[in-house]
Formats: C-alpha cells, sequence, structure tokens
C-alpha cells in the first residue's frame, strides 16, 4: 500500500501531494505490506460543543460518557452509543477501499466491486466521511448525539522520523516500535472498548499509551491557567506539542488540547489517530450477501425496452434466446394446416360424397 511519508494515510493514486498534510509524495512512493491479520485506518473525530457550537477534536476512543469541549473546555455528556456506526465506517473503510476494486477480503466467488461504497478512497480521495447529528431520548433524558468520523486506510508512522511503525498486536495491548530512532510504546484500547465493534483489535493513539500520564490541569471560568507535572506536580511551561517533558523529574505526559497554545481566534482541528480491525467489515457482509429469493423476478431496464417488440426483432437482437421461440411461433400453423388437410383426404376416402355435400351446404 503506498503511504505518505508524513501522516501514514494512503497516497492517493491522482494527486501528487498528501491532500491531508501537503506532503510532495516521494518517487517512488513508499510502499508498505498490508498485514494479512488485520487493517489499520487512521481516524479523524469531533463533535459539536453544545456550548461554543464549535466542532471540538476528539484524539481518543473515549467511552467513559463524559468529554471536554477542546475550544471553549466546557464539560459535557457524550453518547457513547454513536461509537457503534462510527467504528462500523472505519473499519468498513479499511475493509473495501483501495487498493483492489474489493478491498482487502474479497470473496472468491462473489464480485462486489460495482457496490462498493468506497470507489475513489485511494484514488482521488483520502478519507471517507460519516456524521452523526440527533437526538435522542433515553429514560426521560434528553441525549445529543454528534460525532463526526473521517476514516482513511495507512499505517501508523512514528512522527519524529516519520517512517512506518512495527506493531505487534499483543493480549496486552499493540506494542510499537520505530527502526531509525528506536522509540518503543504501548498503547491499550479501554475496558469494554470491544462491545462497540467486534473487529476492532488496537489502538495507536497518544491518549492511549500506557506507559504516558495525562498533566493535571488547573482551570478557572475563563480557561486553563496553569499545568503540573502529574508525577512530581512541577509546573510545566505553555507548549503549542501534543506532549511535555517534565524538566523536574523527566517525566512525559500529554497536554490536553484545550491548553496549547495556540493564535487568537484560533480553532483547533482533530489530529489523526490509529485503530487496526480483524476480519470483514459489517458493510462487505452486508454487500456479499445474496438477494432474498422473489416470487416474480421483476424486468431489468432492458427487459421492459424490448416490450412491443416482434419476434423477428428480437431474434436479430438475441438469436440464441429468441430464434427458437420465432422457428416454434411459425411451426405451429403450419402444422396445424397440415393436420387439417390428411383429416380432409381421409374423410374423402372414408365418405367420397363429402364433396358434394358441402357443396350443397355452401350453395343453400
Amino acid at each position: 500500500m503506498p503511504l505518505c511519508p508524513r501522516c501514514g494515510v494512503i497516497a492517493a493514486a491522482q494527486p501528487h501531494s498528501c491532500p491531508v498534510c501537503s506532503e510532495e509524495y516521494a518517487a517512488p512512493r513508499e510502499l508498505v505490506r498490508p498485514v494479512p491479520a488485520h487493517t489499520w485506518v487512521a481516524v479523524r473525530c469531533s463533535f459539536q460543543c453544545r456550548s461554543c457550537q464549535f466542532l471540538s477534536p476528539l484524539d481518543e476512543l473515549d467511552i467513559d460518557g463524559s468529554v471536554e469541549c477542546a475550544q471553549c473546555g466546557q464539560a459535557q455528556r457524550f453518547d457513547v452509543d454513536a461509537w457503534h456506526e462510527a467504528l462500523d465506517h472505519a473499519h468498513a473503510v479499511g475493509d473495501l477501499a483501495f487498493p483492489l476494486p474489493e478491498g482487502r477480503l474479497s470473496h472468491p466467488a462473489i464480485w462486489i466491486g460495482d457496490d462498493n461504497p468506497f470507489p475513489r478512497v485511494g484514488h482521488t480521495e483520502v478519507f471517507s466521511e460519516h456524521r452523526q447529528s440527533s437526538v435522542h431520548d433515553f429514560d426521560g433524558v434528553t441525549v445529543h448525539r454528534s460525532l463526526f468520523i473521517e476514516a482513511a486506510p495507512g499505517h501508523p508512522v512514528c512522527e519524529p522520523c516519520r517512517k512506518p511503525l512495527e506493531v505487534d498486536l499483543r493480549p496486552d495491548g499493540v506494542h510499537a516500535s520505530c527502526r531509525k530512532c528506536g522509540a518503543k510504546h504501548t498503547f491499550q484500547l479501554p475496558d469494554g472498548a470491544g462491545r462497540y465493534c467486534e473487529g476492532l483489535a488496537g489502538v495507536v493513539a497518544d491518549a492511549h499509551r500506557s506507559d504516558q500520564r495525562r498533566a493535571r490541569m488547573e482551570s478557572s471560568a475563563d480557561g486553563p491557567i496553569s499545568l503540573k507535572c502529574p508525577e512530581c506536580g512541577g509546573a510545566l511551561p505553555a507548549t503549542r506539542e501534543r506532549l511535555m517533558q517534565c524538566g523536574y523529574c523527566g517525566t512525559a505526559s500529554l497536554i490536553p488540547a484545550q491548553a496549547r497554545l495556540r493564535d487568537a481566534g484560533q480553532v483547533l482541528t482533530p489530529d489523526i489517530w490509529w485503530l487496526a480491525f480483524r476480519g470483514a467489515s459489517k458493510r462487505r457482509e452486508a454487500v456479499e450477501e445474496p438477494p432474498p429469493p422473489e416470487k416474480t423476478k421483476p424486468k431489468t431496464k432492458l427487459e421492459k425496452q424490448r416490450v412491443g417488440m416482434t419476434d423477428l426483432e428480437l431474434a436479430e437482437e438475441k438469436p440464441g434466446r429468441y430464434m427458437p421461440q420465432v422457428l416454434i411461433n411459425l411451426a405451429l400453423p403450419g402444422a396445424a394446416l397440415a393436420v387439417a388437410i390428411v383429416v380432409y383426404v381421409l374423410l374423402c376416402i372414408i365418405w367420397p360424397d363429402l364433396p358434394a355435400t358441402l357443396g350443397s351446404c355452401q350453395a343453400g
């Protein structure tokens, strides 16, 4: 699979540069061999804040039911059931998109190339978006569902050196390492994440590193006022980066999005993080499922156009299909006439006066 060397998403066939990070594609393009057991999908997620109405980045698989807006810092309830559709969409993109017309796990006897919902992903597009925006009444409580997800095939890369990571999915999480810089990290899915998607196998995201903690943020009504190391409590300087190393104890911690420095009026956009899926997606199973049997098969458009055509016209269009019918239609009248003549001759032999009798009947 061809990759963008900077962000790791699939390198589209048409443009000469990545539409995500504007990185020029290498010539020849960098390739990574897909892993047969699972597929990696790059995702960008966001939700609409009910306070400031901006889209807020959601850079992790958050299933605890509460989120904070990265734009205004407002805490609010989050409908975690939205992950069902979102993860199913990401799984389908990783399974059905480029490089083959039928995706990665094609059926040996069923062709679905004409029904593939992601024919442009990997050719002229990189991400496929799925939006959810609705209101539900749950036990008398109004629950707002707002989750936008963009998904693209690809492979996780090491951010400092921009090389594909070596990833190993184990029962205790995803073990990722970089050959160039030697960095090694372990990422874990949150407990219970599997109930939102059966094929979900792993995650690679800063928020899910098992060897990393979040910086402690002190805030007021006007927003964040200070950051402290989660290990020693030392003050952390303001930064635009997602990760910050404590100058006192050396602990690396994740900086919340709303606490990072940004320009006045700047709206934060979601970062790329990665999900691994195993097996065929639900979308593939739905496309490959044969249609239910029907008592009367509906006519196709071509068959409807043939209504009103003569037998000879149909025979000229499809000789192998309609010529036997034409021969039968022509042979039946001739056979009936031959039988009538034979019967008449036999009656004349048995009853010689038959012609005279018929003539007198006609004259009378």
